[in-house]
């Protein structure tokens, strides 16, 4: 199924399968299908979601009229992204709205495709992520940013051509890594 400039939104629910899907082209808030503009957004106490074999993608970042691909916010809890492709976007995901939305967490992200992204692969905002066996390719301005008192086990990853892959980024509240195994092919830094 393809859900074309339509989002999925969930709230308050739980134990939900998103699975063999492709959602595209979703806008900013403002459309009466923007769903807040997220291709999927959760958010207000959702529990165990798992979203398997998806396609997120949309034609631009912000400034075209496009927010995430793959957000979580206001205590969601338990959520898995698996064997997914998420593409051509300015933002991937975050978990948690703002600095002081750290309730969201027990996140894993593993053997997906992050391609062409300009951030938020994802923005972690507090709470706990695993990230493993995943491919980055084209992280145009940063990548896995966690902050707030985030904690990231970042595992086994392929990052190629990609900037500034891992940090604490546009923030001076910091979160943690603990990284093993990834390849960095030609990645670049800022100061």
């Amino acid at each position: 199924a393809v859900f074309d400039q339509l989002g999925i939104h969930i709230r308050q629910s739980s134990n939900i399968i998103i699975q063999n899907v492709t959602v595209q082209n979703v806008k900013k808030s403002g459309s009466p299908t923007s769903n807040g503009g997220d291709a999927i957004g959760m958010e207000s106490d959702v529990r165990n979601v798992w979203v398997d074999h998806v396609t997120l993608e949309a034609s631009g970042g912000e400034s075209e009229g496009y927010d995430g691909l793959f957000d979580m916010k206001a205590g969601v809890q338990y959520v898995t992204l698996s064997y997914s492709i998420l593409r051509n976007s300015g933002r991937g995901g975050l978990i948690g709205s703002s600095e002081s939305d750290t309730s969201n967490g027990f996140v894993t992200f593993h053997h997906n495709k992050y391609e062409n992204l300009d951030s938020r692969t994802p923005l972690l905002r507090g709470g706990i992520a695993h990230i493993y066996n995943n491919h980055y390719v084209h992280l145009n301005e940063s990548g896995i940013n966690s902050r707030a008192g985030a904690k990231a086990k970042v595992e086994n990853n392929y990052f190629e051509d990609s900037k500034d892959v891992l940090g604490t980024f546009y923030t001076d509240q910091k979160g943690t890594w603990q990284v093993a195994g990834n390849v960095l092919d030609n990645v670049t830094w800022s100061s």
